[in-house]
């Protein structure tokens, strides 16, 4: 049975090369060093929380579904590959049975993405844009639809990006 036990472990395989940009203002090092404390305090307090979920989500604890109940979607799991023009932002459509646990996660590898669920009626209704490269999404849906999953790039340079459902 296929489910997010373990949130890294899903990315062991992959090997995406991390972008990174250098600062090159000196006038503006201090504001660069605060941004880049405020990031790594996000991603560290991201981290835990991350950990925690996955570990809630494998005891069945945040879950309101069935302890072996599972969202697959039609045709499986799905895991893509994109990368992600700077600014930009790339869709998919994915259908989930109702009343079982859904679950999308994007890996970016350092670079800040955010991601948006949206229903077959187009309202908003899960989304992750937290400061960080790993966003996470989960939620049951109330009947069998289609949903769509926006992945949006919040640098200013193209970012490749891995993303996996159940």
């Amino acid at each position: 049975m296929y489910r997010f036990n373990n949130f890294r472990t899903l990315f062991a395989n992959t090997s995406t090369a991390n972008t990174s940009t250098a600062n090159t203002s000196t006038a503006n090092t201090s504001t660069a060093d605060t941004t880049a404390r405020k990031k790594t305090a996000a991603r560290t307090v991201r981290g835990a929380f991350a950990a925690l979920a996955a570990a809630a989500l494998t005891l069945g604890v945040l879950s309101t579904a069935a302890p072996d109940a599972r969202a697959d979607a039609e045709g499986g799991p799905y895991r893509m590959t994109y990368t992600i023009a700077a600014r930009g932002s790339v869709s998919y459509n994915i259908t989930y049975r109702g009343g079982e646990l859904a679950q999308a996660l994007a890996v970016a590898y350092g670079d800040d993405i955010d991601m948006e669920v949206y229903d077959a009626r187009g309202n908003l209704i899960e989304w992750d844009r937290l400061p960080d490269d790993e966003p996470y999404c989960s939620w049951v849906p109330r009947w069998t639809q289609t949903y769509r999953i926006v992945i949006k790039n919040c640098e200013s340079y193209a970012v490749p990006v891995v993303v996996r459902t159940n």
